[in-house]
């Protein structure tokens, strides 16, 4: 078992399942507008069967969105229920000089909201698009399915971070490859057994300021 790092040098966190109480914004999105069953549900299925990339997937869900103020969305978005201790980690870690990086398949606002809690060095997540203070419909995906690990080497190259430096937060498949990454990683609520033996720590508590405080000691 790897140690917690003294003094790490960067946390990159996952945001959907990790740091908010729901695993999928899209479901929590659509299931507010009334439309999941008829329309979100169908298009999971599809992605999963492989019926469909992420591109698309994502694109067909941003479809729904098409017209409605940018406020109106944002105010879905603070609706998102979050983990507690959010915060509690920066408040341990900033003052070590430890930087915060979100890389996310979900999207910028989502992120942009965890960012006003805990000041977010970095956020690379898919953005909505948006046309005089109204979403056009569209999605730019800057971070694709299964390939957050591609964003990670490029953050740790252009920053200059040393990997082993670096701790990691996550709870699906996906974040298995930045689990390998970096020098400790947290399955928090991890999704499965495989995920859960992939981390170094894993933890089914309620406030994530404390699992930093637990992995520390």
């Amino acid at each position: 078992m790897r140690k917690f790092p003294t003094s790490p040098q960067a946390v990159i966190l996952d945001v959907c399942g990790t740091l908010t109480e729901v695993t999928s914004i899209w479901r929590f999105l659509y299931e507010r507008m009334g439309i999941w069953e008829d329309e979100g549900a169908p298009l999971f299925s599809a992605f999963r069967a492989g019926e469909m990339d992420y591109v698309t997937y994502s694109s067909s869900f941003a479809s729904a969105f098409a017209g409605l103020p940018e406020e109106e969305f944002c105010r879905m978005i603070d609706q998102v229920p979050l983990r507690q201790g959010i915060a509690g980690m920066g408040e341990m870690l900033k003052p070590l000089g430890t930087k915060f990086f979100i890389i996310s398949t979900g999207v910028s606002h989502m992120a942009e909201r965890i960012g006003r809690i805990i000041k977010i060095d970095r956020i690379i997540a898919n953005r909505l698009l948006c046309e005089d203070g109204v979403l056009t419909g569209e999605v730019e995906v800057v971070v694709n399915y299964g390939r957050k690990h591609e964003a990670l080497a490029k953050l740790l190259e252009s920053e200059g971070l040393a990997p082993d430096k670096c701790i990691a937060l996550g709870d699906t498949e996906s974040d298995i490859p930045i689990f390998g990454q970096v020098g400790y990683s947290f399955a928090v609520h991890p999704k499965s057994e495989v995920v859960a033996h992939s981390a170094d720590f894993v933890y089914y508590g309620d406030n994530l300021g404390e699992m930093i405080f637990q992995a520390m000691a």
